[in-house]
């Protein structure tokens, strides 16, 4: 009888250290490393016990909170279950002492089990002061996000040393608006005769001359258009490859049928 209340330290003590150990496991653990998929595929976790917002047999999917947000709850159950555990041990030591009727060695009793209930519980309800003392990170449920891995066939993103190839695909004006549409490979031309201040041009912009044909010949107008390319290097070379806007990297060679494009 009289190991009782020992055995009651030592199980608040292991409470306590199970509290420590939830509140640090996030700050420990490694995180996985599985790619981001863009949120195609989605993991559900389905709590067999209900447990604060986390509902029995309810699917929840899985975030960089739910293993944070799951651990808070067992804390709060955990600190609750403490509480109640504490305060029945606290009434049994004052009925002992209650009835002890004088008894030196039984009032000690009765004493040894209310200073454990005290002890206990002062452990469990200091436990998150303790650890915000230590370090506020230990007590800090921070999302484990996993960091999306970049597209490489995102053509923003152009590497250091990529590989040049020319395309021999390239549309032309005629191609686009019709077989009496020539295309003029100086820009500046259609700038000068088109007033379109607030046209946005591309490398993928063509400016493009009406013609007249006769039996003998080709007369051109003072008809300009301005057209866009409709083949991409994707089109021709697969996706990964990219418009290169400055030409020269593809050879001063580079016919004006072609198109030239990078790739990592």
């Amino acid at each position: 009888m009289k190991k009782l209340p020992n055995i009651i330290t030592l199980l608040f003590l292991f409470i306590f250290a199970l509290q420590l150990t939830s509140l640090v496991f996030l700050t420990i653990m490694p995180k996985i490393s599985r790619a981001d998929d863009g949120g195609k595929t989605n993991i559900n976790f389905t709590p067999q016990v209900e447990l604060g917002k986390f509902k029995k047999d309810v699917a929840v999917p899985v975030t960089g909170n739910t293993l944070g947000e799951y651990i808070l709850e067992i804390y709060k159950y955990a600190v609750g279950a403490v509480g109640i555990i504490a305060t029945v041990v606290m009434m049994f030591g004052g009925i002992l002492w209650i009835v002890a009727g004088g008894n030196a060695e039984r009032i000690s009793n009765a004493k040894s089990w209310i200073g454990a209930a005290l002890t206990g519980l002062i452990l469990v309800m200091t436990s998150y002061l303790i650890l915000y003392t230590v370090n506020p990170k230990l007590v800090q449920f921070e999302p484990i996000n996993i960091a999306k891995v970049k597209d490489k066939s995102n053509c923003n993103i152009k590497p250091d040393n990529p590989t040049y190839i020319t395309g021999d695909k390239r549309y032309l004006c005629a191609d686009i608006l019709g077989s009496n549409w020539i295309t003029i490979f100086d820009k500046n031309i259609c700038a000068k005769n088109i007033f379109e201040p607030n046209f946005n041009q591309t490398f993928r912009t063509l400016c493009c001359q009406q013609v007249t044909a006769t039996a003998t010949t080709t007369v051109p107008t003072n008809n300009y258009k301005w057209a866009e390319q409709q083949t991409t290097c994707e089109e021709l070379y697969g996706k990964g490859n990219c418009e290169e806007t400055d030409n020269s990297k593809c050879g001063n060679n580079l016919g004006s049928n072609s198109i030239c494009c990078w790739h990592q």
